[in-house]
């Protein structure tokens, strides 16, 4: 059983306060349940039995059940008055011991101890105390001090220090150098009874030292260590913990809520369990832990202190380096494991990156070089989700590896009657040019591509190779080559271009190729071109001077090349494909010579010949226009006999050469079809220049009377233009 006791100790600074109200030193009060409260100055050993004024309500001979709570009615007040100081420090004041620190601080402490108590909460309360003191509440033998300041208190004055476990606690207020000695704390304490002894039992401590030869009595427990938490259920929290002491009774489990404040107890468990699941915990909320050893002579210091959110994964911290895999950017992260997480989920740009990793890390290889990206990993429980710190990188902009160098290999050869060696190599990965050398030194730098011709050799003569490939983190050096250039060069056909044409040719007309081509260097008149069809030869010595026609097969597809020969050997032309016409068409063309297809009349003094190459066949004839039918009435007459027995339909086209004897703006032609005659389109004779200009459209019969004439009453101002006659074309 245990019972819980709150004791109350006061002290004031206040300058020119009354003196410091008195204590008495006796006995402790009489009753089965009374404890002792000793004051002594923190460095006295022996303890001096001081009574606390009325240090609980009621009657002390009437004491309240075991574990109810105790409190006092009436405080124990020390004041400091700075005028009333002892003038010789260190010197025993108000109970406790006043001194000089090495800083100058003006420090008081003093030991509180309750015989029978088990713990002690220690309650601070500060008034108007300067900011710069520091008032603190600690266990015997802590090296680290747990410190609050005035301007820590609440409107109230309250403040708290931690939990201080055992029945003595050490006071400690620190006034810095030049802070007045003006002000007012208080201090209160929560004291736990685990039992209260007899009154026969009971034996008045003495103060001074301990007879020689005496026990000495059991040391406090190690602090115990690497204290971890797992959050093992929406409200449930499991801490486990390494025990280093070997006289503890058990372990005290303490918590509080966040990261500050002040420490309660959750739970104990008795010698040699380092394991406790605390089921009272708020989802979401963070919690901190904290695990200590205790036996008779009090508790150890803390274990290490551990942050958890119950229910919640627990916070973790993400990093990250930005890197290079050679000549590629990566970014590797890693994070620390978050408590109770069961999968984690990266993020990138606030995009999900990669989704239910159980592992600790992450290679992100799918980056560009040179741009930002943030990244952030939220670990998941089944209870929910807790997100990592935001980590930015940058990808490496200039991630590169010297090339490896290539393989050379060489051969020589002729360009026409010139020797030449021609170096090729292999790409070496990340190469951005390369040099090449000769005879050990450089002599063709930043090459881009992977050959190079050396056209500067002497024939006969041997020539050592290597190639440097390069880029901006270094160079790969290839193989050695040696090679001699030759010494007897014929100069082959030069280079020359083919062009090939779809085309109709031939009476009857048939479809097929029109072959032209440039004329290559070192071809002779006897050693000529040879033309290939499909990669066969069709034609043997052909004459570059002439166009060649090759019938085919409508619409078959077809591919040529010819082949340029000399006595030192032959060069191919380029391969050029074309499709052969799907239809030829059937056409007759009747020219103003064609004697019995073409007649003049009227007055022969009024037509004028012309020779030209202007004109179709390099001829035509031209009357003056007349405004009417007149005296004159000059006309011609085209009748085609090859249409006889070839009815259909047949476009017709008159040809006007580029002269000033076809100048009318009105020529009239008309047509006879089947026995009809009628008037085709007129045409502007002046708008022609050596071009065909249609007539129309017309279905001829083919039975003799079919014919094409042209007047030359243009109805303009008689003698103004000229109307030419020439060639007229029947096309099927």
């Amino acid at each position: 059983m245990k019972r819980t006791l709150l004791l109350v100790f006061v002290g004031i600074l206040l300058a020119g306060a009354s003196a410091v109200g008195s204590l008495a030193a006796g006995q402790a009060p009489q009753g089965p349940e009374v404890p002792r409260v000793i004051l002594q100055p923190a460095s006295q050993e022996a303890p001096e039995f001081v009574e606390g004024l009325n240090a609980w309500s009621g009657d002390p001979s009437q004491p309240r059940p075991v574990g109810l709570e105790r409190r006092f009615e009436h405080p124990w007040v020390v004041e400091f008055a700075p005028d009333r100081l002892p003038l010789d420090l260190p010197a025993q004041y108000a109970g406790g011991l006043l001194e000089r620190d090495g800083d100058g601080s003006l420090v008081w402490t003093a030991r509180l101890t309750v015989m029978e108590a088990r713990d002690v909460r220690v309650h601070l309360r500060c008034f108007s105390l300067d900011a710069g003191c520091r008032i603190a509440a600690f266990p015997p033998g802590r090296a680290v001090r747990e410190t609050v300041k005035p301007d820590m208190a609440s409107a109230e004055g309250d403040l708290w220090t931690a939990l201080v476990d055992g029945p003595t606690v050490l006071l400690r207020v620190e006034i810095p150098p030049g802070a007045p000695l003006q002000g007012r704390f208080e201090v209160a304490g929560i004291l736990e009874i685990p039992r209260l002894t007899p009154p026969a039992a009971r034996e008045t401590p003495q103060p001074g030292p301990s007879p020689e030869g005496a026990a000495r009595p059991e040391a406090v427990p190690v602090a115990p260590s690497s204290l971890t938490l797992t959050v093992v259920g929406p409200n449930a929290v499991l801490c486990q913990w390494q025990d280093n002491s070997t006289n503890e009774t058990g372990f005290k489990i303490q918590r509080r809520t966040g990261t500050s404040g002040s420490y309660y107890k959750v739970g104990k468990v008795p010698t040699g369990v380092t394991a406790f699941t605390d089921p009272t915990c708020t989802p979401g909320q963070a919690y901190t832990y904290r695990v200590k050893a205790v036996n008779s002579q009090g508790a150890s210091g803390p274990s290490n202190e551990v942050v958890v959110v119950a229910g919640l994964p627990g916070a973790f911290t993400l990093t990250g380096v930005a890197e290079c895999n050679g000549s590629n950017p990566q970014n590797r992260l890693s994070w620390t494991a978050s408590t109770s997480a069961a999968t984690y989920d990266l993020y990138r740009n606030g995009a999900l990156l990669v989704s239910g990793q159980t592992g600790l890390s992450y290679l992100d290889t799918q980056v560009t070089a040179g741009q930002a990206y943030a990244y952030q990993v939220t670990a998941r429980n089944s209870w929910g989700s807790a997100s990592s710190n935001v980590v930015g990188l940058t990808a490496p902009a200039n991630c590169c590896v010297p090339p490896v160098g290539p393989t050379l290999t060489a051969s020589t050869g002729c360009q026409g009657s010139v020797a030449q060696i021609v170096l090729a190599w292999a790409v070496s990965a990340g190469a951005t040019s390369y040099d090449v050398y000769r005879n050990g030194l450089l002599f063709a730098p930043g090459q881009v591509a992977t050959t190079y011709t050396d056209g500067t050799v002497s024939a006969g003569q041997g020539y050592n190779y290597y190639v440097v490939a390069k880029n901006l983190c270094g160079t790969g050096t290839s193989n050695t080559v040696v090679a001699t250039a030759p010494t007897t060069c014929c100069p082959l056909p030069g280079n020359f271009t083919l062009v090939v044409q779809p085309y109709c040719y031939g009476s009857p007309i048939a479809s097929g190729f029109l072959l032209q081509w440039t004329a290559a260097s070192g071809v002779t008149a006897s050693n000529p071109y040879d033309i290939y069809m499909d990669g066969y030869p069709i034609i043997y010595y052909a004459l570059q001077t002439q166009a060649w026609f090759v019938s085919a097969a409508p619409n078959s597809l077809h591919s040529f090349f010819v082949r340029a020969r000399n006595s030192c050997g032959s060069t191919d032309s380029n391969t050029a494909s074309a499709i052969a016409p799907l239809t030829c068409l059937h056409e007759f063309i009747v020219d103003d010579l064609d004697t019995g297809h073409f007649s003049l009349y009227g007055p022969m003094a009024w037509w004028f010949p012309v020779t030209d190459s202007h004109c179709y066949a390099n001829h035509m004839w031209y009357t003056p226009n007349e405004t009417s039918v007149s005296f004159m009435n000059n006309y011609a007459h085209w009748a085609p006999p090859a249409l006889a027995g070839s009815p259909g339909y047949y476009e017709l086209s008159v040809y006007v050469p580029c002269l000033t004897y076809a100048t009318t703006t009105h020529a009239e032609y008309y047509v006879m079809y089947g026995g009809v005659t009628v008037g085709a389109t007129w045409v502007n004779q002046l708008a022609y220049c050596d071009a065909w200009a249609p007539l129309g459209t017309f279905y001829f019969h083919g039975d003799g009377y079919d014919f094409v004439e042209l007047r030359s009453a243009t109805w303009e101002p008689i003698g103004t233009t000229n109307v030419g006659f020439d060639a007229i074309r029947w096309r099927q």
